[in-house]
């Protein structure tokens, strides 16, 4: 865990739960099988809401946003492990943002850019790196 998640979830007056930014659809069994390990590591000191696991995908695209936004404002932080093309994991990120959620990122996930404006920019710019 991160020295900097640890410092926030615990001496903060946050919740002890995290929310994972994720991709839910049209990922990879590479990619899902590292979030996995991800969450289980987490999941050692806090408890994980991963839409992926969490939130029931045969519901409508509006009560899935419901469902998330209802677990991102219970959460104390988030993490995002963003594959640079979930446009779900950048309105889950937004609503992170606009909450006011310290965010993490996992870096092997974030894709290289070589734009001058990018999503990229704002999570290495605005959300702290989550080292192992």
């Amino acid at each position: 865990m991160g020295e900097r998640l640890r410092t926030i979830v615990l001496h903060e007056d946050r919740p002890r739960t995290l929310f994972l930014i994720a991709p839910v659809r049209n990922v990879t069994d590479e990619f899902l099988e590292t979030v996995k390990k991800i969450v289980g590591r987490l999941e050692e000191d806090y408890s994980v809401y991963w839409p992926y696991r969490d939130t029931d995908q045969s519901a409508s695209e509006v009560e899935i946003c419901r469902r998330n936004r209802d677990a991102m404002e219970e959460a104390g932080v988030a993490c995002i492990a963003w594959d640079g093309k979930s446009e779900g994991c950048l309105f889950d990120l937004g609503m992170a943002y606009a909450m006011g959620k310290p965010v993490f990122y996992y870096e092997k996930f974030l894709p290289h850019t070589d734009t001058d404006k990018s999503f990229l920019h704002f999570i290495r710019d605005e959300c702290w790196p989550l080292l192992w």
